[in-house]
């Protein structure tokens, strides 16, 4: 079996447990609190056309018709070479409280923003031996283009008080940006299967939460592992393992009143570790309460700080 993915569209984001919103449209209203969250990562530093993501969201849950119902925004802005995707989109979440823990059901509709800069392409860099491309090779578009589309996506996300599981898929309608017709491209579907559960230990400052993602475009698969340890629910430091591509450090902690604050960084163990220096991302988020009505349960959890 294969656990690579092929399609380098979605972006990659190490820090996601801190708020699932941007894959999961049923994750909003999900920690009984308003949240907002940001991430910035700068991948390969030192590469050449690297990666650039930063990502931001909010989301909580309101009491209309008798029923909790989660509402979230994410935007998120995504750079690699000479493409860039900004990605817009409205979360909903249909919440159902259950006697053992709570279900959503969500939906994400948005708009997918893609820019080409043929601009920044120079086909003939590190041609020393060969002649292979030409600066007047028709096939290599050297203009600007961009174009729109809508883009929808769907989850569903099961918690009780130290359990979740989720599973969503992005892109379901495999939107084309209309893009004129040097340039025919469209996000392929995505699925993101993700899974935790938090074990207090006997001292119970201390907490232990293993976690996995699956994440695969149909055509590969990529496999995330590795486990969080919390301390006093204010500070903590993660592990993790992501198949053939990189080993994940992460610390962080609630800084002042309901901020948090987080670092990550990726060592890559793959075949571009030689060529450029990890992964680094910085997190910042803030939760809040802004409830009329309280619901009867509240899952809280470490994940939500």
């Amino acid at each position: 079996m294969n656990f690579s993915v092929r399609s380098q569209y979605e972006p990659q984001i190490s820090m996601h447990y801190s708020g699932q919103l941007s894959v999961n449209p049923a994750f909003a209203g999900s920690s009984g609190n308003f949240n907002l969250t940001a991430v910035n990562r700068q991948q390969w530093i030192g590469f050449e056309g690297a990666p650039t993501t930063t990502v931001a969201g909010v989301d909580g849950a309101i009491k209309m018709f008798d029923r909790f119902h989660g509402f979230g925004l994410v935007i998120l802005n995504d750079e690699i070479g000479a493409f860039n995707s900004l990605m817009l989109n409205l979360n909903y979440a249909y919440r159902i409280e259950l006697e053992r823990g709570e279900i959503g059901l969500g939906l994400k509709m948005g708009l997918l923003n893609t820019k080409f800069d043929g601009t920044k392409l120079n086909p003939t860099a590190g041609q020393e031996k060969d002649d292979y491309h030409q600066e007047s090779d028709e096939a290599i578009l050297k203009s600007k283009v961009s174009g729109s589309a809508l883009d929808l996506g769907f989850g569903a996300h099961y918690q009780t008080e130290g359990f979740f599981v989720g599973l969503s898929i992005v892109h379901f309608n495999h939107p084309k940006p209309a893009f004129n017709e040097d340039l025919n491209w469209g996000a392929e579907p995505a699925m993101f299967l993700s899974s935790g559960y938090l074990y207090r230990l006997k001292n119970k400052r201390f907490s232990l939460e293993p976690r996995m993602m699956l994440k695969t475009d149909f055509k590969g698969f990529q496999l995330e592992i590795g486990s969080a340890l919390h301390y006093n629910d204010k500070m903590w430091g993660a592990l993790s393992y992501r198949h053939q591509e990189a080993i994940i450090v992460q610390v962080g902690a609630v800084v002042a009143g309901n901020v948090k604050l987080g670092y990550g960084y990726d060592l890559n163990i793959s075949k571009l570790s030689g060529y450029q220096g990890g992964t680094h991302e910085i997190m910042l988020g803030y939760n809040f309460s802004l409830s009329l009505e309280k619901r009867s349960k509240a899952y809280k959890s470490v994940r939500f700080l």
